[in-house]
């Protein structure tokens, strides 16, 4: 785990990766029972993965580094159960 090996770089690298992965999600359709939902919940995740970027960026202690990854995890989970 990047955040706990103190890399800040490597949580750079994997915010980048999974930017990438994003951009792919939303190239597709979600399914009408979950669309209103989806939208309104990958938002939320893709606001908590900027939120992740912008803490880097902005050579963020590493506390407040794992307090926007905790943040961005818990969102994923959100939205992979919605898919699930």
């Amino acid at each position: 785990d990047a955040i706990n090996d103190g890399s800040s770089w490597r949580v750079m690298t994997n915010n980048v990766e999974l930017a990438f992965n994003m951009l792919q999600l939303t190239l597709l359709d979600p399914p009408p029972a979950i669309a209103a939902n989806w939208e309104r919940q990958f938002g939320l995740l893709e606001n908590a993965v900027d939120d992740v970027s912008t803490a880097v960026s902005n050579d963020a202690s590493m506390s407040q580094l794992k307090t926007r990854v905790s943040a961005a995890k818990k969102q994923t989970l959100v939205v992979y159960r919605m898919v699930r």
